[in-house]
């Protein structure tokens, strides 16, 4: 299906304010149907007021009463309600085309073993160079992030091979299955810590890939497209880690450097002769024989086996897990009450993660919570494409997550539309792997999921 050009080449950014850019909060709301009924519009007016004229105590914004209001007053009452139903829905998220793509493989003690290929594709582009000749070699650059899961110091192999069926980046989902020809290798190569890699490929797969470029049919590129498989980077499985290679430039960096194929063509000691012989007064380009192929299509091909299941705690990953949060809350007690905040508490159990520390993992700063009435058909699909109505960061030293969700509330107490569920999900989808685990409904009250509704009387 036809994806907006949201997510996709949107990367994990180091600054908090980076991050919230991406996001219109409640724009879902704002298209779909009015949020409020004229009385809950009445009652907002009647808040502002009240707001300016009420002793501002300096609360933190973002904690569970609301910014700015004094929690021990006997005007202001705090609501704590449970979950009802919490449920992870295992859905796919579509794993082609990313910022970033993973390559290797890792036994995870917590979160199961993960393998992933990653899959490249050359343009076919002639604007550089008219055609590939037989003493020409054919390289690919891989590029790789700094960020690595598993054992960081551990000294991975990985082989290249040729794809065995033709696909499309922009269709595939981590944890689908596509052939891999591994009769026809292509190269191989090592890495431990490096930043990239040159890879030289094969001859055969090189003449191969030749016979589509130097097509002068009319055809040339649908005749490409359509029959020609690409290659594949296959991890070893006695690796030890993931690592990410960069396969899109970041919204913000547009000159970075990614990964792409490059052609090599020996240097003529003739020519360059004939070419000092003609003025060697003369400025003239040097030329180094390179010519640089970008990618063309790009992916995962990911798969997660032998998951333990640790407690009744909520396991989510970005790539492929959805928590559906059923609210406990009674609505109709708040229609003749002020909402001033509500919020959606999600607290991280790093127990088991921290009882191995030696093993690295990417932790998430950032959750999102989208809005439906409904089960979508293809819930990953829709999340992928529509803005989160709500969503909360996190430093690197806090547990909980906090997400403002009073205008879900006040949706649900005053609004036409009632029922709805919320889903949320962990990160961005950019091709890097986040995996957290959540305290489960049987938790002790402070760590449990839970929806705090702060009203004044």
């Amino acid at each position: 299906m036809y994806r907006k050009n949201l997510q996709i080449t949107t990367a994990r950014l180091s600054e908090k304010i980076n991050k919230l850019k991406y996001f219109q909060p409640f724009s879902d709301l704002k298209t779909d149907k009015p949020s409020l009924t004229k009385r809950s519009n009445y009652i907002n007016f009647a808040l502002l007021l009240l707001f300016m004229s009420y002793p501002l105590i300096g609360c933190e914004s973002g904690g569970t009463v609301g910014s700015g209001i004094d929690s021990n007053t006997d005007d202001v009452v705090v609501d704590s309600y449970d979950i009802a139903e919490a449920v992870v829905l295992n859905e796919n998220t579509f794993s082609g085309r990313l910022t970033n793509t993973m390559a290797g493989y890792v036994v995870d003690p917590i979160y199961g073993t993960i393998r992933s290929s990653a899959l490249l594709k050359p343009v076919i582009s002639q604007a550089e160079r008219d055609s590939i000749l037989e003493d020409d070699k054919m390289f690919l650059k891989i590029v790789f992030r700094d960020e690595i899961i598993g054992n960081p110091s551990a000294q991975s192999h990985y082989d290249i091979y040729e794809a065995a069926n033709v696909w499309r980046g922009t269709q595939l989902r981590y944890n689908q299955e596509t052939p891999i020809n591994f009769s026809n290798k292509v190269g191989e190569f090592q890495v431990t810590d490096e930043d990239s890699i040159n890879v030289e490929l094969s001859s055969d797969w090189t003449q191969n890939f030749a016979n589509y470029f130097n097509n002068q049919l009319a055809n040339r590129d649908s005749l490409y497209r359509n029959n020609f498989p690409g290659i594949a980077i296959v991890p070893s499985e006695n690796n030890q880690n993931m690592r990410f290679i960069k396969t899109g430039r970041e919204a913000d960096q547009t000159d970075m450097v990614i990964s792409s194929f490059f052609i090599q063509s020996p240097i003529d000691d003739v020519d360059e002769e004939e070419d000092d012989d003609e003025g060697e007064d003369e400025e003239t380009e040097e030329d180094d024989g390179i010519t640089i192929l970008a990618l063309r299509d790009w992916g995962s091909l990911f798969l997660r086996t032998d998951i333990s299941q640790q407690n009744s705690d909520f396991v989510l990953h970005n790539t492929e897990s959805v928590l559906e949060i059923t609210p406990n809350v009674p609505f109709d007690q708040f229609t003749s009450t002020n909402i001033v905040n509500a919020q959606l508490i999600l607290t991280k159990n790093k127990e088991f993660e921290q009882s191995d520390p030696d093993f690295e993992r990417i932790s998430p700063d950032l959750i999102q919570v989208h809005v439906f009435n409904e089960l979508p058909n293809d819930l990953m699909a829709e999340i992928y494409i529509k803005d989160p109505n709500f969503f909360s960061v996190i430093e690197d030293d806090e547990d909980s997550f906090k997400i403002d969700i009073t205008q879900f509330i006040m949706n649900q107490v005053y609004g036409e539309e009632t029922g709805e569920k919320l889903y949320v999900t962990t990160q961005l989808i950019d091709g890097l792997l986040y995996s957290t685990q959540f305290y489960g409904l049987d938790a002790p009250d402070d760590l449990k999921p839970r929806i705090v509704i702060t009203t004044i009387r």
